[in-house]
């Protein structure tokens, strides 16, 4: 089941699906094994636009009981894939069941819905991936407020306001929410990216430099995979990739998300882009 997963963050979705088609499933596994077993064969079906066998998979997951996070991790990525096969009425049906979800960290219901709006973008239906980034700001407007202190939550709320175009006050609201939070990372995290898509380059370039200095070092090369998109941003194609290959050799593995984040489209047409997110087996 490992191997599953393993061959996933090595971006190699071909020997996923093969051990995953051939894993000879033993009764006696903990359930967490298959879950990560079913979750990874989905990624590697995304990767290679396999979306229909994708669903599969995950209806394999959701047949069993499953932990609230991981019914909303299992959601989300049928979302996402129903978004890049373009299926967008059916998308639209399974965002009100998403409505009814309770809501658990790291997969806020608003988070689940972005996600989708980013595939929906990334897959060249941009008007419907605005729509629905509109959906989620209204689910957030509609939250409890001890709901939104969580960091993924801020998150979802600036993508949704940067999907729909409004990068400004996304800016503005990420200055003024993050004013009292304590950890430095993620404040130079939100400031930067929320900075550069709104254009303001010397803000950005700042808060990459403060992902450089910062005590507390990000493993598995998320350090670098933040500035990469800060960089791409604001122009800075070459610099983007040099930090986008030291991302994955030291140890960045989310190829789905290097495919999809629409920080990253001013890459999209660059050979050396598309050399990093190719398959290698």
């Amino acid at each position: 089941m490992y191997v599953i997963d393993s061959a996933v963050r090595a971006n190699r979705p071909h020997q996923a699906i093969d051990a995953f088609e051939g894993f000879e499933w033993d009764p006696v596994l903990p359930p967490q094994g298959k879950e990560i077993a079913i979750a990874a064969a989905a990624k590697a079906y995304h990767i290679l636009g396999r979306h229909d066998e994708e669903i599969d998979a995950l209806d394999r997951l959701g047949s069993g009981p499953l932990q609230e996070n991981v019914r909303l991790w299992e959601t989300k990525q049928e979302l996402a894939a129903l978004a890049a096969a373009g299926r967008i009425d059916e998308l639209d049906l399974r965002i009100e069941d998403v409505l009814v979800l309770p809501e658990v960290a790291p997969y806020p219901r608003a988070r689940v819905i972005v996600s989708a709006a980013v595939e929906l973008r990334e897959h060249g239906h941009r008007r419907a991936a605005t729509r629905l980034a509109g959906r989620a700001l209204e689910v957030i407007h509609e939250s409890k407020p001890q709901e939104r202190r969580h960091v993924g939550f801020a998150d979802c709320c600036f993508d949704a306001m940067y999907l729909v175009g409004h990068a400004e006050e996304a800016r503005a609201l990420a200055y003024e929410s993050t004013r009292d939070w304590s950890d430095s990372l993620e404040r130079a995290r939100v400031i930067g990216i929320a900075a550069a898509r709104a254009g303001h380059d010397s803000a950005a370039r700042e808060q990459m430099l403060a992902l450089v200095q910062l005590d507390r070092p990000l493993r598995y090369g998320q350090g670098d995979y933040l500035r990469a998109r800060i960089a791409a941003l604001i122009g800075q194609r070459e610099e983007a990739l040099h930090l986008l290959r030291r991302a994955i050799v030291n140890g960045f593995w989310d190829y789905t998300e290097l495919r999809s984040c629409p920080d990253l489209e001013s890459l999209r047409d660059h050979a050396e882009y598309q050399r990093l997110i190719e398959p290698k087996g």
